[in-house]
């Protein structure tokens, strides 16, 4: 760009005029082109977009083997000629093991013959592929598919079809089919690496109130040097509703980053306020420089280049995959309350105490019903449940009858003292027994893992741990080898821990200890109705539906024996819910159960994001034997 035609030079003394070919130094038209390679960064704390191919193969599928499967199911079960109807076969399609695609691609006739042809499995592939909009190319029988979700896989089934009250024939002659006859065949399993709760660039948002990005510049650093006035600056711009797009305008402009702040390591890092992000989300960062022009007219004239003038991207609008990067943030589900739902004030005699004489070497108790456990005081002093009386109890028909049963018999005149909650909907006594049968394990504040008891080595305090939450606002009682100790002089609540008892004075093994307090729930200890009804909150309310709470009944505390559960969506608005529980097995039968919440974030790319958070896990007891009615 050395060429120049004529160089003019206007003078004022003339007006306007011009002298041509003038010694006189002026700007060359020739100095008005610049080039400004940017630098480059990378970035750990975000990712590219990775938008995985794969690729199958529909032949090799023995549609025989599924064929025969079928008809000999129809044969072993001895059905009747006359019942066959059809076989039906069907593709299914599933992203992260959720069906979402089930097509019919073909009807057998008869129970010989009459098979399926790859055309028509593969057409009916193509009709799924074409409906759930997934990107894919195919030569033959060889598919390359372009990242629909996390984990995608595909399967062929074939149901058999039989007329109603299908006849049985030999053996079984007089009776009629009920059962069915389906089989399975896997086709692929494809899993794509999408994103996942534990990806770098996937961010669970908790408590914390800012996001660290880092950029680290690692090409053209020279033009920091070449050129001290450049400057660094980015945007953070979110992907909006449920537009495959990320849009205008950003959710957040960084200040400008001058070079003298990042020479010493080549990088900065940067906190973003979660407030802007305005979760849940996924969203691109990108880069810009602000540097000199070099050009003479500019430099002249101040201009600078501002690369800010070109946000284009080549995928989802504003997405540039040779520079731009990539995260998504997403709120924590909120830990589920469960709760006594909203609720009237105590009943009159809500609580009740009943006192007998009890005569020579008895052992029975017939108790009154209640809502929660019971106090029982022999001559004064509190028993411990399961160490001097165990609870039993039975059934006829749906009335359900409680027996406290004495360890030891008891000696004429002595008295027993019951005291009771008989409100079902405000009130829920529970009572925890720690038997102190071990050295009592020690440690610093917070440490205490597990342990129901504890001695807090950073305060010199013995310490309790309660199995629920308690009511707030409530007394909590305690017994130490059956003396009532006195509240916030013996023992206290602690104020940052509402399961954390503290108290004054020592505890050696031996020792038991009943802590009686009302909990959140009513829904505990002995539960004399087969479908209780189960409440609970969030403080945060839904503003949409991509959660799920799901109530999980299992018989051991860690849940891999679940027994029954049952789901509710999010309602938008709603912080308050509940659902019931099916009770299983017999009077006496010891079972748990939690609430579960479940979020769900589909990014851009299909992938599902899913986050889990439980509730506290409330022991109950089956107080009744109607769970086995039939």
């Amino acid at each position: 760009m050395d060429y120049q035609n004529r160089t003019y030079r206007q003078y004022k003394q003339c007006g306007i005029c011009a002298q041509k070919n003038s010694t006189t130094q002026v700007a060359r038209t020739s100095s008005d082109l610049y080039i400004y390679d940017s630098p480059s960064f990378i970035m750990t704390t975000a990712d590219k977009i990775n938008q995985n191919e794969l690729t199958f193969d529909l032949s090799g599928i023995s549609y025989n083997n599924l064929y025969t499967a079928t008809t000999n199911c129809f044969n072993t079960n001895l059905l009747s000629g006359a019942c066959f109807d059809s076989i039906s076969w069907y593709s299914n399609i599933y992203e992260n093991g959720n069906l979402v695609s089930s097509n019919e691609f073909f009807s057998s006739t008869g129970l010989t013959g009459s098979l399926p042809t790859i055309d028509n499995f593969s057409g009916s592939v193509i009709s799924s592929f074409n409906t759930l909009g997934y990107t894919y190319e195919y030569t033959g029988s060889s598919y390359t598919i372009t990242h629909p979700t996390n984990e995608l896989s595909l399967d062929i089934s074939t149901k058999l079809n039989v007329i109603n009250d299908c006849p049985l024939t030999g053996s079984s002659s007089g009776l009629t089919f009920t059962g069915s006859c389906e089989y399975t065949t896997n086709v692929f399993n494809l899993d794509f690496s999408g994103l996942t709760s534990g990806s770098t660039n996937v961010y669970i948002i908790n408590s914390q109130t800012g996001i660290t990005m880092d950029f680290i510049f690692t090409g053209n650093t020279s033009r920091f040097y070449d050129d001290t006035n450049t400057k660094f600056k980015f945007q953070i711009f979110k992907r909006y509703d449920n537009l495959l797009q990320f849009r205008e305008p950003p959710v957040y402009k960084s200040l400008l980053i001058d070079w003298t702040t990042l020479s010493a390591t080549s990088s900065t890092t940067t906190t973003i306020p979660i407030d802007n992000l305005l979760l849940d989300g996924e969203y691109i960062v990108k880069g810009f420089f602000e540097s000199n022009n070099n050009t003479e007219f500019a430099s002249l004239l101040g201009i600078k280049n501002d690369s800010l003038d070109n946000k284009d991207g080549d995928k989802f609008a504003l997405y540039d995959s040779l520079n731009d990067y990539h995260f998504v943030a997403i709120r924590k589900p909120e830990k589920p309350i469960i709760s006594l739902g909203v609720t009237s004030d105590l009943g009159a005699k809500a609580f009740s105490v009943a006192s007998r004489e009890m005569f020579q070497n008895q052992t029975s108790i017939l108790l009154p019903n209640s809502f929660g456990e019971y106090i029982i005081a022999l001559n004064g002093l509190v028993l411990a449940k399961n160490y001097d009386y165990i609870i039993t109890g039975f059934t006829t028909g749906n009335v359900t009858t409680i027996i406290a049963e004495l360890i030891e018999p008891a000696v004429d005149g002595d008295i027993i003292t019951i005291a009771y909650s008989n409100d079902d909907i405000n009130n829920a006594l529970y009572v925890d027994t720690i038997d102190i049968q071990n050295t009592i394990s020690s440690g610093t504040t917070n440490n205490q893992s597990t342990n129901s008891v504890y001695y807090n080595t950073t305060t010199n305090k013995y310490e309790l741990y309660i199995s629920l939450t308690p009511t707030s606002n409530n007394d909590i009682a305690i017994t130490l080898n059956g003396g009532l100790l006195a509240n916030n002089i013996d023992y206290y609540q602690s104020n940052s821990n509402p399961k954390r008892i503290i108290l004054e004075g020592n505890l050696i093994i031996g020792d038991i200890i009943n802590v009686y307090y009302n909990t959140t729930t009513n829904v505990q200890s002995a539960i004399n109705i087969v479908s209780p009804l189960v409440t609970w909150k969030v403080n945060n309310i839904p503003t949409n539906n991509n959660g799920v709470f799901t109530i999980q009944l299992a018989t051991d505390e860690s849940f891999t024996n679940i027994v029954y559960s049952s789901s509710t969506t999010y309602i938008s608005g709603q912080s308050y819910y509940s659902d019931n529980i099916i009770l299983t097995g017999s009077l006496g039968t010891k079972l748990y159960y939690r609430i579960r919440n479940q979020k769900e974030y589909k990014t851009i790319l299909n992938d599902s994001i899913i986050i889990n958070e439980f509730s506290e896990i409330i022991p109950i007891v089956v107080g009744t034997n109607a769970t086995n009615n039939y």
